[in-house]
């Protein structure tokens, strides 16, 4: 293949991946607008199931302590959206943002760690939304943090953004999704594969570029 052609190999290939750049920015627009619905009823759920289960313990609350949870509750809902704004504008959690294949690396292996990691890290999203039921729970002594919910101190923050660097509470069961919801993440998981492969194609079209360079500059001389 000739310096020419290699180097309208790359530039297609450059623009496959700003493609799929742009397709995995937009999947993430709706990942994070179908997400909003479900936490919001999640965490009503939550904690109104916990009200109902520990019958007893509500009931030695007295009207008084339920009135105040539950106008933190409605707080808690009115403001669910804007949580998840807030969790998922950390591009921490998106692992196309800023992707990079380590050199001669395991690129199979970095590959399906990055799919698995794209998934994982989008739930961990979610379930940190429901830490504020956790945060309810807890407050009024339904639960203990440890179980249902544990502090994850695991999470990487953007500290140019209010209140990151600090661990959050969250969800610490298993979580099924709304279908539709589940059905986007697989997507992005597998967009995020097709980034990866793409990457490693280039990286090996531009080092081969570079090689043919090199050897066409030495038969000059």
């Amino acid at each position: 293949m000739s310096v020419l052609e290699m180097k309208k190999k790359i530039e297609q290939l450059n623009t496959a991946i700003t493609e799929q750049q742009k397709s995995l920015a937009l999947l993430r627009q709706q990942i994070v607008t179908a997400s909003k619905p479900f936490v919001k009823e999640r965490i009503k759920h939550e904690v109104e199931q916990q009200v109902k289960s520990n019958s007893e313990h509500t009931k030695e609350l007295g009207k008084d302590a339920l009135t105040e949870m539950k106008r933190q509750l409605l707080s808690v809902l009115d403001n669910s959206d804007a949580l998840v704004d807030d969790i998922f504008g950390d591009d921490e959690l998106w692992v196309h943002v800023n992707y990079k294949v380590t050199p001669n690396g395991d690129r199979f292996g970095q590959g399906y760690n990055k799919e698995k990691l794209a998934k994982e890290n989008i739930r961990k999203g979610i379930k940190i939304a429901l830490g504020e039921a956790g945060k309810i729970l807890i407050k009024y002594k339904y639960l203990s943090p440890g179980k249902q919910y544990t502090w994850d101190y695991g999470m990487r923050y953007d500290y140019s953004r209010a209140n990151k660097g600090e661990s959050r509470l969250m969800y610490a069961y298993g979580l099924p999704l709304p279908e539709e919801l589940f059905q986007m993440i697989e997507k992005y998981s597998k967009g995020i594969w097709q980034l990866h492969e793409a990457s490693c194609q280039l990286m090996d079209s531009q080092k081969a570029l570079s090689e043919q360079e090199a050897i066409d500059l030495w038969n000059e001389v």
